[in-house]
């Protein structure tokens, strides 16, 4: 949070050396390890970040850890993006959604749609997908109340023309535009999750109102 990335570093390394003597497994320190990735990639320490993630990865699938695996592959999504592989960075962060979905973690599964939005927005992608995974993210954090909600509103803000209709309003077909990627299911999702407003439009509406507030 202080952006004091070194330290970051040298504070995980005292505790997966740590957890090694204490005989952790290796799954509990891929668990710890995966938090030394931002700070590498901050660092500009890029190959290293993508080196523990992958590592991260390995261990993950062979102990089956879906929730885990999805994590992997969306920070694996955001070194790719900065290493300018946006094809890749794209597919990782869909596979990433997949998981996600089968985890039922909502924050980290608004935190790819928003992921997967910024990489189809700046490697080619139709405006109607790159808004879609925006209000979907947003929706998520709106209903949940989640502190993450300004950062999606602004984006889908930046993304808006003052006094231009967006090009999706409607829940629906937000919900038929994200569940194009494989897995996702975001009308069930948001149908299970707490209720600030009656349903996915009223959210989608207001997050909108939200936006426009800020053009």
């Amino acid at each position: 949070e202080l952006g004091q990335w070194q330290l970051a570093l040298d504070l995980n390394a005292d505790l997966l050396k740590s957890k090694r003597g204490r005989g952790a497994s290796e799954a509990d320190q891929a668990f710890s390890a995966f938090n030394s990735y931002a700070p590498l990639l901050r660092l500009d320490r890029i190959e290293e970040a993508r080196t523990l993630l992958l590592w991260c990865r390995s261990v993950d699938e062979a102990e089956h850890n879906i929730q885990g695996l999805g994590k992997d592959l969306a920070a694996l999504a955001e070194v790719e993006d900065m290493l300018g592989h946006g094809d890749l960075a794209i597919e990782l962060e869909k596979d990433a959604i997949r998981l996600e979905y089968a985890a039922g973690e909502p924050a980290s599964i608004a935190s790819s749609h928003s992921n997967l939005a910024r990489y189809l927005d700046r490697h080619g992608g139709e405006p109607r997908q790159v808004l879609a995974h925006r209000l979907a993210a947003a929706v998520i954090a709106f209903q949940t109340g989640r502190g993450e909600l300004a950062y999606y509103v602004r984006s889908i803000a930046r993304s808006q023309p003052k006094a231009t209709e967006p090009v999706i309003t409607e829940f629906a077909e937000v919900c038929r535009t994200v569940d194009e990627v494989e897995g996702a299911q975001l009308a069930a999702l948001i149908a299970r999750l707490p209720a600030r407003l009656p349903d996915g439009q009223a959210a989608v509406e207001e997050v909108l109102r939200l936006a426009r507030a800020l053009t």
